[in-house]
């Protein structure tokens, strides 16, 4: 027996010695991607990759069970699973025969290209490109451009012909690229379920750091606002440094980011609370979480974004539900007046034109109408491919930025089809169910909910999961709530009554 316990000591200090690495190597690329202009570029996204990927490696090579499938983050986990087949399969070519009996534009798209190739070469294009055509199939083309070409040593360019293979995406190498992205998540997964194993204190760390960022966010946002600099942070030139909030390009992305790293603040200064014993230390506390909240107010109500507004509605609609916790029936009809209620401001704004809904409607009209809805179009191919087949855009704002749809569900299912569709939904009902959950918990874990919540519907609006700073620290909410979720399934199963304010604070300590 004492021989074990040396080896025991000695396999428990090299986990720890693990996982400390893993938690400030993981803070590390935190900080990174807040701070690298919101890892919007392609080199700061690519050393977000990169880093995961080695340290996802060296990770596995030290310990092997990392291996295993997630308990707590399973669904993020098969969500990002099953958009990785669905991007291999997009990329997998078949022949252009079973294209023709699915649609027949896979193929189409080349013999219309062809004529269009035989169209610029005829007479009538060459003397005059703005008449009539008469010939659209290309017949007497012109031989003097032909013979001009071959002196000229230019030779003559061959019409596109239909290959014999084709891919289901549009964009095969966007695609590779959001496979090797996605890739890159599923390890963060795991390297995320590694370090919340049996362990809380390196996940807490993690909330620290996430939480300290978006303050600092918030901070710069409040020192450039409306600045005439022409610089993000004072570093770097941009078209767009007016509007940039903090180091996030994107005003909508930056307020995800804040609503969602300020919640962890909130959760650690309110645990904090309840550990406290001197009613002093709870007033100090108390006073900072309310500066704090005040901080957070002030950012949002002088910002543009209103989405990110969602939060200040929810917080309400969630502190409700959890004092009617003991009674679903009223907490059923509380929750179904608050988003008739929502539903009926929304409509409202959208009719008068108060915001740019209206254009943002257009655009996902159009998104949806997309034809290949079995297979998508190909996961990142939206903005070179969603051009050829919008219709009827308006002349707004939101109607000249089709790059993206801002709408993470309708640009997932115009990518990747029912199947991406699906998975989105599935991904929704499983962040409502795991907020229900936590709300029947009466824990500090309450107060993420709201964040987790916000930023689903957040989703609507734009697609600020296409950036690692929201993605991580979205995981860290998901993983602090799976937690909460799981002590009160346990809780229920050995038939001990909910937790209430009167519990000791480890017992609320998720």
């Amino acid at each position: 027996m004492s021989e074990l316990q040396p080896a025991q000591r000695h396999r428990d200090h090299r986990e720890s010695g693990l996982k400390k690495t893993l938690a400030g190597a993981v803070a590390l690329l935190l900080v990174f991607s807040v701070f690298s202009f919101a890892a919007s570029e392609d080199w700061s996204a690519t050393i977000c990759e990169v880093s995961i990927f080695a340290l996802f490696g060296f990770v596995a090579y030290r310990d092997p069970s990392i291996l295993r499938p997630p308990r707590r983050l399973w669904a993020p986990f098969a969500l990002v699973l099953v958009l990785i087949g669905v991007g291999v399969l997009q990329l997998i070519p078949l022949p252009t025969v079973i294209w023709n009996g699915f649609h027949a534009e896979r193929s189409a798209i080349y013999a219309e290209g062809a004529k269009a190739d035989a169209l610029l070469r005829t007479d009538a294009y060459v003397r005059d490109p703005f008449a009539p055509a008469r010939n659209t199939a290309g017949e007497g083309a012109s031989a003097n451009l032909h013979a001009s070409k071959s002196a000229s040593g230019q030779g003559t360019s061959p019409s596109p012909q239909t290959p014999a293979w084709l891919p289901a995406t549009f964009a095969p190498s966007m695609t590779l690229r959001a496979v090797v992205a996605l890739a890159a998540a599923l390890g963060l997964i795991l390297l995320f379920e590694k370090l919340y194993e049996d362990d809380k204190r390196y996940m807490r760390v993690l909330a620290m750091v996430a939480g300290l960022s978006g303050l600092a966010v918030g901070l710069i946002a409040l020192v450039q606002y409306r600045g005439t600099g022409g610089k993000i942070m004072g570093i770097r030139e941009s078209a767009y440094a007016a509007n940039a909030f903090g180091p996030f390009v994107n005003e909508n992305t930056g307020i995800a980011f804040l609503n969602t790293s300020l919640c962890l603040l909130y959760y650690l200064i309110w645990r904090r609370i309840g550990d406290q014993k001197r009613n002093s230390n709870k007033v100090g506390l108390s006073i900072l979480l309310a500066g704090l909240v005040c901080f957070h107010l002030t950012v949002l109500f002088i910002r543009t974004s209103e989405v990110g507004l969602w939060i200040v509605m929810l917080f309400p609609a969630v502190i409700l539900l959890r004092l009617m916790r003991n009674h679903p029936r009223a907490s059923l009809a509380a929750g179904t007046a608050a988003a008739l209620i929502g539903a009926g401001v929304l409509m409202f704004a959208v009719h008068y034109r108060l915001s740019d809904f209206h254009g943002r409607i257009e655009v996902w009209r159009n998104t949806a109408r997309q034809e290949h809805w079995l297979v998508g179009n190909g996961l990142q191919s939206f903005s070179v491919r969603f051009p050829a087949t919008f219709s009827d855009l308006p002349a707004t704002a939101a109607g000249k930025r089709w790059y993206y749809a801002e709408n993470e569900y309708l640009q997932l299912y115009f990518e990747a089809g029912s199947i991406g569709l699906l998975a989105a939904l599935s991904a929704g009902l499983f962040v409502l169910v795991l907020g229900v959950k936590v709300i029947r918990r009466n824990g500090q874990g309450v107060v993420l909910v709201p964040a987790l919540w916000g930023e689903a519907l957040h989703a609507l609006t734009d697609f600020q999961f296409h950036f690692w700073p929201v993605v991580i620290v979205t995981l860290i909410v998901i993983a602090l709530l799976c937690t909460s979720a799981e002590r009160h399934k346990r809780s229920r199963h050995e038939g001990s009554t909910p937790l209430n304010a009167g519990d000791p604070p480890e017992a609320l300590a998720p």
